[in-house]
């Protein structure tokens, strides 16, 4: 996995751009790949298995 760091100038109120795309890489990424993971390894959180 990987992830970015944007320079945001929190005075300009232009920054919620940076903001939204370092979260949509850092965070939201993450979770699109451990749910790939977890797809292909048949894990369903839903679903208890012994």
């Amino acid at each position: 996995m990987s992830g970015v760091m944007i320079l945001e100038d929190l005075r300009d109120p232009a920054h919620f751009a940076a903001a939204r795309q370092t979260i949509d890489t850092n965070l939201l990424g993450t979770i699109r790949v451990v749910d790939a993971f977890a797809d292909l390894g048949g894990i369903d959180g839903r679903h208890h298995r012994d």
